[in-house]
């Protein structure tokens, strides 16, 4: 005959016996709702992906990102760098600011490059990528200024003749750098004076004025 403490033994042994194969078996998978919220479940559908790592996200945007960047003629390890420091690959970031997608697109920039589904990787990478080019241009290849600017905007770039004193365009500038040369980028550039005496930071190897060649980690000195 089975007492009461061997009883109360046998159904801990069973409860427990139970939790753990149910925990083996339990799977993790997250979806975006409505609201643009990842939601967290143990239950899968068809609508349901499997949470994913970093590393996932890097291999899964590997192509799209090397394609879109070669087309506009930016250095895809560039932009993969100024994806991880904006959202890590995640294309439903959303900042405190209103930032949307995998670049990080303000609704203002979005509507400027034509970029109508901000969530999709695919157009806010051409958004972001034609962005970024562009502002490239604008600063005449320096690259400290198109990542200050891309962070804290164009007209507050030229408002200061530089990167602006803001803790967070500064840190900003140095982290995409870093995580560009640690990525296999290129690890020189080129730092030169025109006649005017304004000094110019460019990849490209300068036809005139005085240059000298840097390490890019040295560009926002």
């Amino acid at each position: 005959m089975i007492n009461s403490r061997m009883f109360a033994f046998l159904l801990l042994f069973l409860f427990l016996s139970f939790t753990v194969l149910i925990q083996a078996e339990t799977r993790i998978f997250s979806y975006i709702d409505d609201n643009g919220k990842v939601v967290y479940t143990n239950t899968p559908s068809i609508s349901i992906k499997e949470v994913e790592t970093t590393e996932m996200k890097i291999e899964r945007y590997q192509n799209v990102i090397d394609n879109i960047s070669s087309r506009f003629k930016v250095d895809p390890k560039l932009i993969h760098a100024i994806i991880v420091a904006e959202s890590n690959y995640n294309p439903y970031a959303v900042s405190r600011k209103g930032a949307k997608g995998m670049m990080q697109l303000m609704p203002g920039t979005a509507k400027r490059y034509g970029v109508k589904r901000v969530f999709d990787p695919i157009d806010n990478i051409i958004g972001g990528v034609k962005y970024f080019k562009d502002l490239l241009i604008i600063f005449d290849g320096d690259l400290r200024y198109a990542l200050a600017a891309y962070n804290a905007g164009e007209n507050m770039v030229k408002s200061y003749n530089g990167i602006p004193p803001f803790k967070e365009t500064r840190d900003y500038v140095q982290k995409v750098l870093a995580l560009y040369e640690s990525s296999g980028g290129r690890k020189t550039a080129y730092k030169y004076w025109d006649f005017q005496d304004k000094i110019h930071y460019s990849f490209d190897k300068p036809t005139e004025g005085t240059y000298k060649k840097i390490s890019i980690i040295n560009l926002t000195d």
